[in-house]
């Protein structure tokens, strides 16, 4: 592995993970059942926009409400696609990052989106579109769902993008007290 194939919040959480922090904060919260899994569907070509948002998730992270995964966390040898439709079926909340990469990506398409809207009509997890760069989402199978950043507006055209990424964060938070108030 080459070190630029290291995501931002991959070593952060290594980092915390070497010192005891996180792993306390996660055992104990699966306990009370809590932490959400997040499955992020996106573009390899998006992946540094990915990581940006794995900065902003991790105090979610962190404070034991969620759990992500990525593809980057496939092992070696491990087949991709049934890895990545296995944590799919397992997550609560599916990240879609929508780009004009993501949305020409047939897999994304016909695989992960798919078994994403299935889920969600199913009320098995919930879906959150999050639309990264302009491009031509509006005719889509998600089309229908409450996009983040708000009202649609592409991460890449806010003047801050900091901004946009706490916005869909915040979006993210009201998904998970929303399913922890369900669950009760």
């Amino acid at each position: 592995m080459h070190i630029n194939d290291v995501s931002i919040g991959e070593l952060l959480g290594e980092v915390f993970e070497m010192a005891g922090v996180v792993g306390a904060r996660r055992t104990q919260t699966k306990k009370l059942g809590q932490e959400k899994k997040i499955f992020f569907s996106y573009s390899k070509e998006d992946r540094e926009m990915l990581d940006q948002l794995l900065v902003f998730l991790y105090p979610l992270r962190r404070s034991g409400k969620l759990e992500t995964w990525d593809d980057a966390k496939l092992l070696p040898g491990e087949d991709w696609d049934e890895g990545i439709k296995n944590q799919l079926n397992q997550a609560d909340i599916i990240l879609l990052l929508i780009s004009a990469n993501a949305l020409a990506t047939d897999y994304i398409q016909d695989t992960e989106i798919r078994i994403a809207i299935e889920r969600h009509n199913r009320n098995d997890a919930r879906v959150v579109p999050i639309i990264l760069r302009p491009c031509s989402w509006e005719s889509s199978t998600f089309s229908q769902l409450n996009v983040q950043p708000t009202k649609g507006k592409p991460v890449t055209k806010w003047p801050d993008q900091d901004e946009a990424w706490l916005n869909v964060v915040d979006g993210i938070e009201r998904v998970i007290d929303d399913l922890d108030k369900s669950q009760k």
